[in-house]
């Protein structure tokens, strides 16, 4: 912890202090923790942010089983950084109602914000827990993830995994979905936004980047789009990799699609253009996009004759085990559905026309196609034709 109180009540923050003034405190005070009131002991060396710690593990709520000097440093670098722009915050404040102590806690225009700084692979469900407890107490999240977790893949994409996906966040529903870093070493705080997934493990999405001396808190928070242009000229770059990604070696999800697809008849380079979609909403989803949408063309679409009616629970049907809850993703806002999206794209491309807000006319037959060159061909022709449309 980097306060503690003393016996007077009043309360301590060793990094603000010198070697000096650390040392006669050491000397001269005993202190204690603001929260379950035991004696701490005071921490500071040559390679260590000047804290608090107790003088064993413990029960009390503060105890997060050591944090380390880079979690340290960067939640006292994000203090100080509030601190200089006059807006009221409260470092380490224990919050009794939910028995939770975030990071840091502003008070903002009559609303409360708590930020997190992760640097640690934490279990799912402890965070779903804090933010049910932030929930209850009307108090907004904010979650930066350390640059300890941030793995850039290239000017647009971003490695992701569930971990990370679970700290992605949307304050309003027309605001995009936003992953945030900060790096107390570069003094650098990263937003990477307008997420789409590619697949399971990758991420595609705008990034910027602000160096903390230079930066407002409202800064961190000003959107950068992907323009639909620029969304589907990488796309592009998505769908010919998937055609082209070596097949050896398969194993679990994709083994078992390339299997379903042989029962079909067909190969993944014959596929419609229409599948691998981008969805912004495929963080909802188990799959990668070729995978789902493909099995909701070739299982409910393209069996029915031109003019045939479907609706949207048939295809929800095909991939319910697919679909993670809404709930499994407590920080975004909307009640997206990535399979209704998929519809709208097929729509747009008059392959099919919507009867009603659940139904769907198929108005032509899918496509597919002799050979790989064939396909990438239609692959890129489609999405000009999204960027025109």
């Amino acid at each position: 912890m980097l306060q503690a109180r003393t016996s007077n009540h009043a309360f301590i923050t060793l990094a603000h202090l010198t070697t000096a003034e650390i040392e006669e405190h050491r000397e001269q005070n005993r202190f204690y923790c603001p929260i379950c009131q035991e004696p701490v002991m005071i921490k500071a060396g040559i390679k260590v942010i000047p804290h608090f710690a107790h003088y064993a593990k413990t029960d009390c709520p503060s105890y997060r089983g050591g944090e380390g000097p880079y979690h340290e440093r960067g939640k006292l670098l994000l203090y100080e950084w509030l601190k200089a722009q006059n807006i009221h915050v409260e470092l380490e404040v224990y919050l009794k109602d939910i028995q939770q102590q975030p990071d840091l806690l502003l008070h903002i225009n009559h609303r409360k914000i708590a930020i997190e700084f992760q640097t640690s692979r934490i279990p799912v469900s402890v965070i779903k827990q804090r933010n049910r407890g932030y929930q209850k107490a009307n108090i907004i999240p904010i979650w930066l993830l350390g640059a300890n977790q941030f793995v850039r893949q290239g000017e647009y994409h971003l490695k992701i995994n569930p971990f990370t996906l679970q700290f992605m966040q949307q304050f309003s529903l027309a605001s995009p979905l936003t992953l945030f870093y900060f790096c107390p070493r570069l003094m650098e705080l990263v937003t990477f936004q307008d997420v789409y997934l590619t697949n399971q493990r990758l991420a595609m999405g705008r990034y910027q980047f602000h160096q903390l001396q230079y930066t407002s808190f409202t800064d961190v928070f000003k959107q950068k789009r992907l323009g639909k242009s620029d969304l589907f000229q990488l796309w592009k770059r998505e769908k010919r990799k998937m055609r082209l990604r070596p097949r050896h070696h398969l194993s679990g999800m994709e083994r078992s699609w390339h299997e379903w697809l042989y029962r079909k008849r067909t190969h993944f380079e014959q596929l419609s253009a229409l599948i691998h979609l981008p969805v912004r909403a495929q963080y909802r989803m188990k799959s990668p996009p070729w995978n789902w949408q493909s099995r909701i063309c070739l299982d409910v679409i393209d069996p029915l004759p031109t003019g045939a009616q479907f609706s949207l629970k048939e295809c929800e049907k095909i991939v319910r085990h697919d679909l993670y809850p809404i709930e499994h993703y407590p920080l975004i806002r909307t009640n997206e559905n990535p399979i209704r999206q998929y519809l709208q794209y097929l729509q747009q491309l008059n392959f099919i026309r919507q009867t009603s807000p659940d139904t769907y006319r198929k108005i032509k037959p899918l496509e597919s196609y002799q050979h790989i060159e064939q396909s990438i061909l239609a692959d890129e022709h489609m999405m000009d034709e999204l960027i025109l449309s």
